[in-house]
């Protein structure tokens, strides 16, 4: 069980993102990813709430579970049939004309139609040459080639997975704390040789109801920011800004919770749901952002061994020093330093990924592009202006597919505002 919900867990969201990664644009995405998150957290407290009603049996839940994974794979049938194309330069003026009251959807929904009656040939043509033979160890580690072959890549690897050590050990310090909190001092058994540790009914609920009570808090918190804050931060400072916030406030909390004031409950409950909200409202966006700029390719190949493989094994690396540490103290005597360490090397790595995601901005490159023989090269209208400066638009100048058949946005133009208002 626990293997499934891990596995679904991490595949099926890096797929989800390098899917819309792969198809909208960089506009769409300042605009939407916030409301994404939103609607995933409305998501998390329905499964919580549903969790604490006794009225429904676990195999119920159960059935509610799959239902609504089911219920996630028509929906994403749906809208591959309405919206078979990237968007482009085009959706976007269609987007900023719709605050003025026209119809996006319509004009989405016609341009799609026409996309796919467009393509029907092409993808006849496309299947009768792909090459039916076995998929080989070179495309299967060519995921890992593109990560070490681009800084880029591995500076988002950094952003997507060294926090996961520091979270780790500071969710494993909280555990052990609320776990001797509200469990009685450990009494010997008749024989006098063994210690009972077992938990009775009344602590067993007072620990579920504390965790049950962490995780409203977070889902609560990552709605709020996810919907009101991280629009307003991307609208107003970039994303060069936004993304040094969540490793700002990680160093802080790592330091005050294993050197300042260690082993302090209260402090710890509002500090990890604070973390824990920032990395799914403000932190998971804004990384997701950060592919904008790669090929296809990259989308689909390097993401799945960053999201999937990275995160986990980074995740593992913190499970071992909890596992080695064990107790309240050990954790904080050995988890303490990586914890702090891990953290200030995110700092250091978003500062240099935010700089470097305004260079290829500004330069017109697409990371990976050499990788997709059909990229052509970006048309640059402007130079040495960062995303404060431009609106940035992700066009598709040819129809490039990608290997799941939709087309990508592997061109970036920049038009500076005062340009557009003079067109």
């Amino acid at each position: 069980q626990y293997i499934t919900i891990e596995s679904f867990g991490s595949i099926g969201v890096a797929t989800f993102w390098s899917f819309a990664n792969s198809t909208l644009t960089l506009k769409a995405a300042k605009t939407y990813y916030g409301f994404i998150i939103a609607a995933a957290q409305l998501g998390a407290i329905g499964g919580s709430t549903v969790a604490t009603i006794s009225t429904i049996s676990l195999p119920n839940m159960f059935l509610l579970a799959c239902v609504g994974i089911f219920a996630q794979i028509s929906i994403m049938q749906v809208y591959a049939k309405r919206f078979p194309h990237g968007m482009d330069e085009e959706d976007d003026a269609a987007m900023a004309e719709n605050e003025d009251g026209r119809d996006f959807e319509d004009e989405l929904l016609a341009k799609a139609k026409k996309s796919q009656q467009e393509h029907q040939t092409e993808t006849i043509t496309e299947t009768q040459d792909v090459d039916n033979g076995p998929m080989n160890s070179k495309v299967f580690m060519s995921g890992v080639y593109l990560i070490l072959k681009h800084n880029y890549l591995l500076l988002i690897l950094g952003v997507s997975c060294l926090y996961e050590v520091s979270l780790t050990c500071l969710d494993y310090e909280m555990k052990l704390i609320g776990l001797n909190r509200f469990r009685a001092p450990p009494e010997l058994m008749e024989d006098s040789s063994v210690v009972n540790t077992n938990m009775t009914q009344e602590e067993a609920t007072a620990f579920t109801t504390f965790m049950g009570r962490y995780g409203q808090l977070t889902n609560l918190l990552s709605l709020l920011l996810s919907y009101f804050a991280f629009p307003y931060l991307m609208d107003n400072y970039g994303l060069k800004h936004t993304l040094r916030i969540f490793p700002s406030l990680l160093v802080a909390i790592t330091l005050m919770t294993f050197v300042a004031l260690p082993k302090n409950l209260p402090v710890l409950f509002i500090s990890m749901s604070l973390l824990k909200a920032l990395t799914y409202s403000i932190n998971d966006p804004a990384k997701e952002i950060l592919y904008i700029p790669t090929s296809n390719t990259v989308k689909f190949k390097a993401k799945f061994w960053i999201d999937v493989v990275g995160a986990r094994f980074a995740k593992a690396i913190g499970s071992s020093i909890n596992t080695y540490a064990g107790t309240i103290e050990r954790i904080v005597q050995y988890g303490s330093l990586p914890s702090v360490v891990t953290a200030l090397a995110l700092w250091v790595i978003c500062y240099a990924a935010g700089i470097e995601f305004d260079s290829l901005l500004e330069s017109g490159k697409v990371i990976g592009s050499e990788e997709d023989e059909t990229t052509p090269e970006v048309p640059m209208s402007y130079r040495h202006m960062d995303d404060d400066d431009l609106s940035y638009d992700l066009s598709d100048n040819v129809a490039e597919r990608s290997e799941s058949g939709w087309e990508s946005n592997a061109t970036i133009e920049m038009v500076t505002r005062s340009d557009s208002t003079m067109e």
